[in-house]
């Protein structure tokens, strides 16, 4: 099985697409955990939802290419996901169902999801997801970066696009991390330095 933790995805905007620019290329790693930061509004869902759509060998369309994606399988999980999913949950201790997992609370319907993007993956997958952190204590934050740091030791090729706020999720699975809309691919240390002198300076302020 092809090796894909030295291979790139590469996305080139062939017009502006929101806050995007023509010409504009970025660069994801296919085989390890990419974290999408960025302001409110830069773009991280728009970009997300670029993977979720394009999922061959090389894609055209109106606004962008997609270019370099091996024969992997794209999960999507979005933290609004988690609370609208209908699901039937067995496990080797207990069985749940639930209906409409909306009815119970953000926590219990991410639980059920999480179990379920586990059982989804294999070898050759990359899993998209959109700001899972909302509403999640950093317990469940941990729980969920447990999660995937056992994915990616147990399958070949598994690869991971998380578009996040989360300091946290970022320092303890991120792999790469790329700055939107700028495309900017830094090292996910280069990253949290930068943002611990800004939080720095902010408690310098308040103080």
């Amino acid at each position: 099985m092809e090796d894909y933790s030295k291979t790139f995805m590469k996305i080139k905007f062939i017009r502006d697409y929101f806050t995007f620019k023509q010409g504009q290329e970025i660069e994801i790693s296919q085989g390890k955990i990419n974290i999408i930061v960025g302001d409110n509004g830069a773009g991280k869902t728009t970009f997300k939802n670029i993977f979720k759509k394009q999922t061959r060998l090389l894609s055209e369309g109106k606004y962008f290419a997609f270019e370099n994606m091996m024969n992997q399988n794209t999960i999507e999980n979005t933290a609004e996901g988690f609370r609208v999913s209908k699901s039937a949950l067995v496990d080797s201790k207990r069985e749940i169902y639930l209906t409409h997992l909306n009815q119970k609370s953000h926590g219990q319907a991410w639980k059920i999801e999480l179990f379920r993007l586990r059982k989804k993956c294999s070898d050759n997958t990359f899993i998209l997801l959109d700001e899972p952190e909302t509403a999640l204590s950093v317990e469940a934050q941990i729980e969920l970066c447990k999660a995937i740091t056992d994915m990616k030791r147990k399958y070949k090729n598994f690869g991971c696009l998380i578009a996040t706020h989360s300091m946290l999720i970022t320092e303890l699975i991120g792999e790469r991390v790329i700055e939107i809309p700028s495309g900017e691919n830094i090292s996910t240390r280069e990253y949290l330095d930068k943002k611990s002198r800004l939080i720095e300076e902010a408690r310098n302020y308040c103080l």
